[in-house]
């Protein structure tokens, strides 16, 4: 940990941008080589995750450290883990560290997998590689053999470790990193384990292995969360660094900040870190991790279950409109099946007139209790009375009235509001765009 952490400090003084990212990984190291032997990294309970192999990372240089490090930020920046969907796993996952090692310049391990010439001359993103790939069945069908942790190529040369005749590719280097002549088609062609390995598409396998490890994408949040995650982390790198954004990462960048991210995505990443989760054993997926393991067996995989305790309060003051009401209705109705949440439903005014629990389609049989005048802070004097335990407060409002001094201590709170006239001075602020009748 005490390498990665150091990798980190010397990305803020040379990358700030990079650093200031990296920053708000949280580390985990794993010594079992067969559950991480390399290095991965997902987005779990709304937060960045970089699982290690510690002896990996001790047998990495200075420069490919950095450049392992910045290769899986990158994966993140490119939400390459919530992408995949039914595409092969592992033909995408060649895919995805194609596109990204293309733009790293820092120098990687050996045996890295690039795109060929004529693909590094296009704007690639994984999904054309995949399709290029997926078009030989060839090359499907050796990477399906090949392309795993300790399986390397290359010719059998004198003092070479590889298996094999004298004009067939042989088996052979460490975790997947070649030796000998460069191993493509019939083994034409010089190289060293040195070289990065290219792709030409043709049919041949590439030498050498992927970078990181990628089997923890299956257990990241989806991605509505991940997209909220990525936006909040670029968004407060970008203004630590003072806009020192590396060229190679510009674009992405824009896109990133330039996105919408609706507001029940952020509720969930919100949410993310403080939900209840279970699992359970189904049929109705299959289980990815053993996929390389026994591709001949269907075995169970798991499902998430979450859960949470919401308080929703729903402004009634007479500023309040049909058309907003109906608003607040639907969002609330969609929000409790994405999260299943458990919900407790307040009414407030200028004072608490209703608190009952909420469950889905329920709106049916509300009744409208107050239109009177604005005051938000009576719901958290009547959630600290009540003793009311709750993760998270959503206020429906249009904005217009008295905000509490601080914000709570126990939960936090987000202000869905109809208006852009005010901003609350606690919590987190976001606007929801209602149709109005003409």
């Amino acid at each position: 940990m005490a390498r990665i952490k150091d990798a980190i400090v010397e990305f803020l003084y040379q990358s700030p941008f990079i650093g200031y990212c990296l920053t708000n990984f949280c580390l985990n190291e794993i010594k079992d080589e067969k559950l991480m032997p390399t290095m991965g990294v997902r987005v779990q309970h709304g937060r960045v995750v970089l699982s290690y192999n510690p002896e990996y990372v001790g047998g990495l240089a200075s420069e490919e450290l950095l450049a392992v490090l910045e290769h899986e930020l990158m994966h993140v920046l490119h939400y390459h883990m919530t992408r995949r969907e039914y595409r092969d796993p592992l033909i995408f996952n060649i895919a995805c560290d194609m596109v990204i090692n293309k733009v790293i310049t820092r120098k990687l391990p050996p045996g890295c997998l690039y795109p060929n010439k004529e693909w590094a001359k296009e704007n690639l993103y994984a999904e054309w590689v995949y399709e290029q790939l997926m078009k030989n069945v060839k090359f499907v069908k050796c990477n399906k053999s090949c392309m795993q942790p300790g399986n390397g190529q290359g010719k059998k040369q004198p003092g070479g470790s590889g298996d094999g005749e004298e004009d067939k590719n042989g088996k052979g280097g460490e975790k997947g990193q070649g030796e000998g002549e460069k191993g493509q088609g019939k083994g034409k062609g010089k190289g060293t384990q040195d070289d990065p390995q290219e792709c030409d598409g043709s049919g041949g396998c590439p030498q050498g292995s992927m970078v990181g490890d990628h089997s923890g994408w299956d257990s990241s949040d989806d991605a509505g969360v991940v997209e909220a995650v990525v936006r909040d982390m670029v968004d407060r790198a970008v203004q630590k660094s003072k806009g020192s954004i590396p060229g190679e990462y510009q674009d992405v960048v824009d896109k990133i900040l330039k996105g919408k991210i609706s507001w029940k995505n952020l509720v969930k990443y919100s949410m993310a870190s403080k939900l209840r989760l279970n699992r359970e054993t189904s049929w109705k997926v299959r289980n990815r991790r053993l996929l390389s393991v026994c591709p001949t067996f269907i075995l169970p995989g798991s499902l998430r279950r979450r859960g949470c305790d919401v308080v929703i309060a729903v402004d009634t003051s007479g500023s309040i409109g049909q058309e907003e009401f109906a608003a607040f209705f639907g969002e609330m109705e969609s929000l409790i099946r994405r999260l299943n949440a458990t919900v407790t439903l307040i009414q407030c005014d200028a004072q608490v007139t209703s608190c009952e629990p909420y469950v889905k389609g329920a709106w049916k049989n509300i009744k409208i209790a107050g239109r009177g005048g604005t005051d938000f802070r009576p719901v958290i004097k009547y959630i600290d009375d009540n003793k009311i335990v709750t993760k998270m407060l959503i206020y429906f409002t249009d904005g217009m009235g008295d905000f509490p001094d601080k914000e709570p201590s126990k939960y936090s709170t987000l202000w869905v509001m109809t208006e852009k006239k005010s901003i609350s001075p606690i919590g987190k602020t976001i606007f929801l765009d209602i149709e109005r009748g003409s």
